[in-house]
Formats: C-alpha cells, sequence, structure tokens
C-alpha cells in the first residue's frame, strides 16, 4: 500500500481503498514507515506497555528495599508503598514488577539481543521483490525466510552479516580397516577376471 503511492504514485485513499484499509490507517503506516523503515510496520503488542501503578521510581524503592532484606513478603512491601508513595498496589503486581525484571536482566546478560534493521531494508526488500515478479532474484536474499516465516524473519536474515563461503571438504584417505577390505574386493575383483 505504502509502496503503491510512494513509488507509483497512486493516490493514498485510493490504495488504502484497494487494500482493505481507512486512510488514516495508511498515514498512520506511513508515519510508523518513515520513523522506524519496514520494522515499524511489523505489529506491536497493543495496550499499556507496563503497570501505570508501578512506575520506574516505585520499582527502584521495591527492589533497594528487597536488596536490603530480601526475606521481605510482597504484602509487606505493597504496604510500605502504600505508606511511601500513597499507592496501593496488590502484592501480585509486585511480584510480576519483580519477575518481569529479573527475567528482563537475565535474558539481556546472557544472550544478545536482535541486530537492528538494517538502513537499506526498504531498498533490498524492492530488489527481491522485482526479482521475485521475473524470476531472477538473487540467491541469498532471504526469499525463503520471507515466504515460510514472514516479514519479521526476513528481517532478522537480512541483518545477520553475511556467512563465509564454505570451504571444500578434502576427501577421505582409506587407512587402517578400509584400506585392507579395499585391497581385498579388489585382489578378489581381479582374480575373479584373469580366472
Amino acid at each position: 500500500m505504502l509502496r503503491r503511492v510512494r513509488v507509483e504514485g497512486a493516490a493514498a485513499a485510493h490504495a488504502a481503498r484497494a487494500f482493505g484499509f481507512s486512510r488514516p490507517a495508511f498515514y498512520q503506516a506511513a508515519r510508523s514507515f518513515q520513523s522506524d523503515g519496514i520494522a515499524g510496520l511489523l505489529p506491536a503488542k497493543r495496550g499499556p506497555k507496563g503497570g501505570h501503578k508501578l512506575s520506574d521510581d516505585v520499582l527502584d524503592w521495591v527492589r533497594s528495599k528487597l536488596e536490603s532484606d530480601p526475606s521481605q513478603s510482597t504484602q509487606a512491601l505493597a504496604d510500605m508503598v502504600l505508606d511511601e508513595f500513597g499507592v496501593e498496589v496488590h502484592p501480585r503486581s509486585i511480584a510480576r514488577a519483580i519477575a518481569r525484571y529479573e527475567k528482563k536482566n537475565a535474558l539481556t546478560s546472557s544472550k544478545p539481543s536482535i541486530a537492528p534493521c538494517p538502513l537499506d531494508a526498504a531498498a533490498r526488500y524492492e530488489q527481491l521483490r522485482a526479482g521475485a515478479l521475473d524470476g531472477s532474484w538473487p540467491q541469498h536474499m532471504g526469499l525463503a525466510a520471507l515466504l515460510q516465516a514472514g516479514m519479521r524473519a526476513w528481517l532478522e536474515h537480512i541483518a545477520r552479516p553475511p556467512r563465509p563461503p564454505a570451504r571444500p571438504r578434502a576427501t577421505p584417505r582409506p587407512g587402517g580397516l578400509e584400506a585392507l577390505v579395499t585391497d581385498l574386493v579388489l585382489a578378489s575383483a581381479l582374480s575373479g577376471a584373469r580366472g
């Protein structure tokens, strides 16, 4: 839809209607594409992204209390948050926030993050699209990833550094038992051909 407007020069309302979107949805997609590239068009989690009562300040304070006394219950922490900040928070909300924090820190320390979307992703997509339409797409452009797993997999594919070409394997030389069996087979074949 965005391509039809940007590259082919179609009117935004016509392109949106052709793809089953409203005109405001087109402009929202255009803003997302302008700010984040192709990655901005991928679906994202809707709704609030965090607890509105458990702000960063409150969570930092709760974590400091837990560091000083790890044996404190979440009910005790909820009571202290009410006294300190005047915010009534359910103990289970505190437990979930702490678990999210620990999980996030464990993931960021042990596993590298996904590489950011390359700046030339739109140009590479256009090259892949043009090649797919005329049947001459270059190899290793990630067409299989795009077709089988979608846009996110393709973006991850093109963000990875290219692999070096595979080195040819040397043919193994027979030795030991293999050499003995080979000699016996050849000897029996030669003796059968003479006799």
